[in-house]
């Protein structure tokens, strides 16, 4: 599904840069010992306790995905859409082109009829359908992989436009891109939900030499921006017009930035010795020492105030300072002088995966539970540990055993640490207890039944009802940061009509049931609460869609909550490209109506904030998972 993802942004002309990650899987060969789980029978036996290009990379750290199952979509696939105004009025006669994955190329295919719809035939599971035509543009388009057959575009008239880019003294300024942006306030009278449709690229011109463009087909709604992101002058953000013009002047200042401070220093050894192959990060910078030890870079633009400044060399335990940049704004002279010593020898763990006979088992993966993440971990996804080992890559740094079933686990401090050792495929996995670091010849045993050969259930609504169509999921537990605890899915199954499902092999703990779909607000549930000996319930949280109308909004930052019965927060979701993305609140609420959200059918009240977080008002709300509740504030 991260392909998926990653194809379908692409057809929309959306561009991410990649990072790569370096893959490390070790294996090593001590000899035995046993290891005790919580939750399973087992003991614990310890049987002992060049130079190269120097260069600084500033980028902040990508999100970690949640592993997702990979769908399986048909090649070819009949839709049956429709082209829909910001009213939702239909709109005819325009035409419906495909973007093709595989060809990525625009194809003509069908034209709307008077009512809005079309038929056209998708020949991959990831084209990317608009309509086209000279007064209208499209917003929001539609994937031919949409769950529930809901294929709309959205279309907006256009109004053409033209002007010059100047800079403070009049001379022109090109070639600069000029981006016209609007938010989800321009679907505040749209009356559906819009599931299978997506954001596509609004307008934007890329100035000439002499700072002219040309905008022929921008937006004509009212609060559409016009915007020029231009280094070294302030971002220019104004009101675009919605009437025809050709004389259209934007003129952009040079900036006054902050300087910001040069972080310079030494990285040493225990021993006082000049580090000369340590490595220094902070906040997606990356750099090398010199042969003395030496670094130095400048203040990264975006940083936490208490992510910590970290170094490591091969085979040492890794040094740090806390809270680098609280440290430099209470004392701006430490800047310069910044000295890391790095700790004694790195220790590992080594040891061996086998199973509750003794076998080896090979593929399994090892991984630390509790590695360091210092002062800042939701900034920092790499551990410590991880860094001090060689694992530079911002993804899991997980050993695979080897076809013995051994592993080492490198970098550690002198500590206890917990083990979580799993098998990819099935995610049957256990946690040791603590185990000191440089313990040799421990074996992870793997008790029997760890696992369930075949387990059914069925979902529910919170009044019982059995709910159909609902994708049920087996995916790792989330850790206090919200990032997956291990890497790893087993597939997924969809309730049938009367709710039941049928599962196989599924680990008696640390994964979740997840239920998900065009019906229901996502939610997981955890194995360790149900007797998966018997038939297991779900209780589904169903989705109930809602528009809001009349709220006292008086300028932008405001947001919009929900409440249950119980006073605590529940989610707020959108379903955008077939997919969700939930949050705690509606953000940079604008206008006194919002388009089309969703929340579950525990919400009972909705809140409104102000820009300083300020309760604005509450209403009580009786929302239905059937039709799209208009609520007037």
């Amino acid at each position: 599904m991260l392909l998926a993802l990653a194809a379908l942004l692409t057809g929309i002309g959306v561009w991410f840069g990649q990072r790569e990650e370096a893959a490390r899987e070790e294996a090593a060969a001590p000899t035995a010992g046993r290891a005790t789980f919580e939750g399973a029978t087992a003991e614990l036996v310890q049987a002992q306790a060049d130079e190269s290009q120097r260069e600084t990379v500033e980028s902040p750290a990508p999100p970690i995905p949640t592993p997702i199952p990979e769908f399986e979509f048909p090649t070819t696939r009949k839709i049956h859409g429709r082209v829909l105004d910001l009213y939702g009025k239909p709109v005819g006669g325009l035409e419906i082109s495909r973007l093709s994955f595989r060809e990525h190329s625009w194809v003509a295919v069908a034209r709307s009829r008077a009512d809005g719809s079309f038929d056209l035939e998708s020949q991959g599971a990831l084209d990317t359908v608009k309509a086209f035509a000279a007064d209208y543009v499209t917003i929001r388009a539609t994937l031919t992989f949409s769950e529930g057959g809901n294929f709309i575009i959205v279309v907006a008239p256009t109004v053409p436009l033209a002007g010059i880019l100047v800079d403070e003294t009049g001379s022109g300024i090109g070639p600069v891109p000029v981006h016209t942006e609007f938010d989800d306030a321009i679907l505040s009278h749209f009356p559906d939900p819009l599931d299978g449709t997506g954001a596509t690229e609004a307008p934007w011109a890329l100035t000439n030499d002499d700072g002219t463009f040309s905008l022929p087909h921008a937006i004509r709604v009212d609060g559409v921006r016009i915007t020029v992101r231009l280094y070294g002058y302030e971002t220019l953000d104004i009101p675009q017009p919605t009437t025809p013009t050709s004389d259209l002047r934007l003129v952009v200042k040079r900036s006054i930035e902050l300087p910001r401070p040069t972080i310079s220093g030494v990285v040493k050894r225990a021993n006082g010795e000049p580090a000369a192959k340590a490595i220094v990060f902070f906040a997606g910078v990356q750099v090398a020492a010199d042969l003395q030890g030496a670094f130095s870079f400048r203040m990264p633009r975006f940083h936490s105030e208490i992510g910590d400044l970290i170094a490591v060399e091969t085979g040492t335990q890794a040094g740090s300072i806390a809270a680098l940049a609280q440290l430099v704004a209470a004392d701006p002279d430490s800047a310069q002088r910044i000295q890391i010593v790095l700790g004694p020898p790195a220790l590992s763990i080594e040891g061996t995966v086998m199973d509750a006979d003794g076998a080896p088992l090979a593929g399994w993966r090892v991984a630390l539970v509790d590695g360091s993440h210092g002062g800042d971990p939701t900034s920092n996804p790499r551990t410590f540990e991880a860094l001090a080992a060689g694992f530079y890559g911002y993804g899991p740094c997980e050993i695979t055993t080897s076809a013995a079933g051994r592993f080492e686990i490198d970098g550690l401090f002198d500590r206890d640490y917990r083990l979580r050792a799993f098998d990819p495929k099935s995610m049957v996995n256990v946690e040791s207890h603590p185990i000191r670091a440089g313990t040799r010849g421990v074996d992870l045993i793997i008790p029997k039944g760890t696992s369930v050969a075949h387990v059914s259930g069925h979902v529910v609504s919170k009044t019982g009802t059995p709910l159909n169509d609902v994708t049920v999921t087996l995916l790792p537990h989330l850790d206090s940061n919200g990032r997956p605890t291990m890497y790893a899915g087993s597939g997924s199954v969809k309730t049938r009509p009367d709710g039941t499902f049928d599962f196989e092999h599924v680990p008696r703990a640390g994964v979740d049931f997840t239920l998900a779909g065009t019906s229901v607000i996502p939610t997981r549930h955890a194995v360790e609460d149900m007797d998966l000996a018997t038939t297991v319930t779900l209780v589904a949280n169903r989705r109930c869609d809602f528009r809001v109308e009349g709220m006292p909004i008086n300028g932008a930052g405001h947001a919009l909550g929900a409440l249950d019965s119980r006073g605590a927060q529940t989610p707020v979701s959108t379903f955008d490209w077939g997919m969700f993305s939930t949050s705690d609140f509606i953000q940079a609420v604008s206008t006194s109506s919002t388009r089309v959200y969703s929340v579950g059918e525990n919400a009972v009240e909705f809140v409104l904030y102000g820009p300083e977080q300020q309760v604005i008002g509450k209403r009580p709300v009786q929302l239905s998972p059937e039709r799209v509740t208009l609520v007037v504030w």
